[in-house]
């Protein structure tokens, strides 16, 4: 009857034994952490033009649902109408 020693792999129940420093888990935490930190800093610049708040932003991401808007290329009057739901029913001509 063979005996496992604690530092055997089959012991330890992985194929290559336990994990070497730099090994390509290592690697890929690492890098993993320098793209989080890198998207962290560029959220975090305030840019001439970009939204005071978070609230500004959301409103800023909304459609326009009231009033007129002028579009280039249409020729014609176009309708928006929304339903009960929220759900935009669009009427139109192109002659």
């Amino acid at each position: 009857m063979r005996r496992l020693s604690a530092r055997t792999p089959e012991a330890l129940g992985t194929r290559g034994g336990p994990r070497r420093p730099g090994s390509s888990l290592d690697r890929v935490a690492r890098l993993a952490l320098i793209a989080l930190a890198a998207i962290a800093a560029g959220c975090a610049v305030d840019e001439s033009g970009a939204p005071a708040s978070l609230d500004e932003l959301a409103r800023g991401s909304l459609a326009t649902i009231e009033g007129e808007l002028a579009v280039p290329g249409l020729q014609e009057q176009v309708e928006v109408i929304r339903d009960e739901w929220g759900v935009p029913h669009i009427y139109a001509q192109n002659d």
